[in-house]
């Protein structure tokens, strides 16, 4: 239920860090936001180079109904697991765009 919420709140800032105003009242605050996003980068090339040539991420085969009504449900949780980890290192690049889209009007600390 954590990873839920916390796609939940990257999805909440992604709206939010669309508009400029919302960057520029962040402040500071953006520093972390911008370390939770390096985490989840370093994260994905981890799980990466972990995979064997050739293999993807995202998973491009799509299952049948007899192999997901014989899937356990660890399995289920599993594989909902690592969608919704994707999903949420794909919405820290929008993060980052909207934050280097309006770098001009941040703080130093940001910057550097």
């Amino acid at each position: 239920m954590t990873v839920y919420h916390e796609v939940s709140t990257c999805n909440f800032l992604e709206v939010l860090l669309f508009h400029r105003s919302a960057c520029e009242a962040a402040d500071d605050t953006l520093v972390e936001l911008i370390d939770y996003c390096y985490r989840k980068f370093s994260n994905l090339v981890r799980k990466c180079e972990e995979l064997p040539n050739g293999e993807s991420i995202w998973p491009d085969k799509v299952e049948g109904a007899k192999e997901l009504l014989n899937q356990t449900k660890d399995e289920e949780m599993d594989q909902q697991l690592a969608e919704i980890e994707y999903k949420c290192s794909m919405t820290c690049f929008s993060l980052i765009r909207f934050i280097t889209d309006h770098l001009e009007a941040l703080p130093l600390p940001i910057v550097h």
